[in-house]
């Protein structure tokens, strides 16, 4: 209910889900109506369960869907946007990829996964950027990796 009394459609939802500090925001604000996603996906066994997921089962009655269904969508139908990239900044968005599919969102979109192999001895954040042309070229090819993981289709 608060997802829902806070959101509203399961559309606004996604929107703040694939930007990094609404999702952030919005993640607080559930911890602060004692409503913790995480916590409730391990009390019922659904570590598995992309947290958008979870709570836009709970919230919309949306299908569950893991990390890895939505990771294997992702490539199935993400084939050519992934190879638009140089094979360099292509490895990272694998990566980068597997780190969502084996603990989700947020680890794929933490600043402190750069301090992590194999990121650490590509040059951290700023090795990692010049595969993409630079910081702004990295943010821009990840928050579009972000938007594919989630597809608006999903949601109308």
């Amino acid at each position: 209910g608060k997802v829902r009394q806070k959101v509203g459609t399961l559309e606004k939802l996604r929107n703040i889900w694939i930007d990094n500090a609404k999702r952030r925001e919005f993640m607080q604000y559930l911890r602060s109506q004692d409503a913790e996603p995480t916590a409730l996906s391990e009390v019922e066994d659904l570590s598995h369960i992309d947290t958008f997921d979870l709570l836009a089962h709970l919230s919309f009655k949306s299908p569950l869907r893991s990390r890895e269904e939505r990771y294997k969508a992702f490539m199935n139908r993400e084939g050519r946007f992934l190879k638009s990239f140089k094979p360099e900044a292509k490895e990272v968005l694998e990566e980068l990829l597997d780190r969502y599919r084996a603990w989700g969102i947020e680890e794929m979109t933490s600043e402190r996964l750069f301090d992590l192999s194999p990121f650490k001895e590509w040059g951290r954040i700023v090795g990692v950027s010049k595969r993409f042309g630079g910081v702004e070229g990295l943010r821009r090819a990840v928050g579009e990796v972000v938007e594919r993981i989630y597809p608006v289709e999903e949601v109308r």
